[in-house]
């Protein structure tokens, strides 16, 4: 797996970051559960991969 993060995942934790500096909890707890979902997807199945793009939206659009 690729340590790389997709822009969309990186934005995200960026995003994350910057809730929780402002102390924002229901924007920063958003945000954990939707990249907890992403991280999910990750690794499930045989092997654990980076997500593309597509799949990232398509992970946060269930």
């Amino acid at each position: 797996m690729s340590d790389t993060p997709t822009g969309l995942k990186a934005r995200m934790q960026s995003d994350l970051t910057e809730a929780i500096r402002s102390r924002d909890e229901l924007t920063a707890a958003t945000l954990r559960m939707a990249l907890t979902a992403v991280r999910s997807e990750e690794v499930a199945g045989t092997s654990a991969r980076e997500l593309s793009e597509d799949e990232v939206v398509t992970v946060l659009g269930r």
